[in-house]
């Protein structure tokens, strides 16, 4: 779990870098003249959500906090490409797909509980 963890909130980092640097540059393509204003979201995101993930995920305490910061980071990273595709389909309610993705944040937190919680077996 914990190497897992470290990738994603790897990957995040680098999504953040990326929106950053191009966004004061404005030299995003789908953000012509409000590069400021997506360095500044990507900011808000990563300082509330994935650097805690990454902290707790490069210490190994709390992986299921971790997880769920990850997904959280994730979500919000991707709410403006979701609603993009979305207009492209024309038929799937975003709600839908938000929805999903909590829920599979939310089970994948509860797995991470779940098997912190299980005695560790001895051997002999």
């Amino acid at each position: 779990m914990r190497p897992l963890l470290l990738t994603v909130a790897a990957l995040e980092t680098g999504f953040w870098l990326y929106l950053l640097v191009l966004g004061l540059d404005d030299a995003l393509p789908f953000a012509k003249g409000v590069g400021g204003t997506a360095a500044f979201l990507a900011t808000v995101v990563f300082v509330t959500f994935a650097l805690p993930a990454l902290l707790l995920a490069l210490a190994g305490r709390s992986l299921h906090v971790a997880a769920c910061l990850c997904g959280i980071a994730a979500i919000l990273y991707l709410y403006d490409p979701f609603l993009r595709f979305l207009s492209a389909l024309d038929g799937v309610p975003f709600i839908e797909l938000l929805a999903f993705g909590v829920l599979l944040v939310v089970a994948a937190a509860l797995c991470a509980a779940r098997r912190d919680e299980q005695p560790a077996t001895v051997r002999r």
